[in-house]
């Protein structure tokens, strides 16, 4: 994440996703009107420290946490509803997608502890595009890597 925060710096800002929409398919043509970025720049970034289940939930608190977590397991892909709870997840060397920490709770059925995270796939993954991740002392999905 560290890279596109800084490439954002670098470059004055980003496209938005109006003038740059994503297309989830190899070999698109790339579609973008993107010429003028204002009010888009990054103007500085602070890393959470790592391994940190309080620093992320204090970051989380005071606004969205940009998180890489590891999405390549059946269990995250075909996400419907509920607290992900599956601890075989969450290797350093596994982290392959960026989603966006935005909350966190307690699931009122099960009392699981969770992280809410905004994922990419649009409002048809999940529940309305969003995941409840179990917090735990595991590192479970990598967030706290990040």
């Amino acid at each position: 994440m560290d890279d596109a925060f800084k490439f954002d710096e670098k470059q004055g800002g980003l496209c938005s996703e109006e003038d740059y929409p994503y297309q989830a398919r190899q070999g698109s043509e790339c579609l973008t009107n993107c010429t003028d970025v204002p009010g888009s720049k990054v103007t500085s970034f602070v890393d959470v420290p790592e391994g940190s289940e309080m620093a992320l939930l204090s970051a989380i608190a005071m606004q969205p946490i940009s998180v890489a977590i590891q999405a390549n397991q059946f269990v995250f892909q075909f996400y419907k509803k509920g607290v992900i709870t599956d601890d075989s997840c969450g290797s350093r060397g596994s982290i392959d997608h960026g989603v966006l920490a935005v909350g966190y709770g307690t699931d009122l059925e099960t009392q699981e502890p969770y992280f809410l995270v905004k994922n990419s796939w649009g409002a048809t993954w999940g529940e309305d595009g969003y995941v409840k991740l179990g917090r735990n002392s595991k590192n479970q999905w990598g967030m706290w890597y990040v």
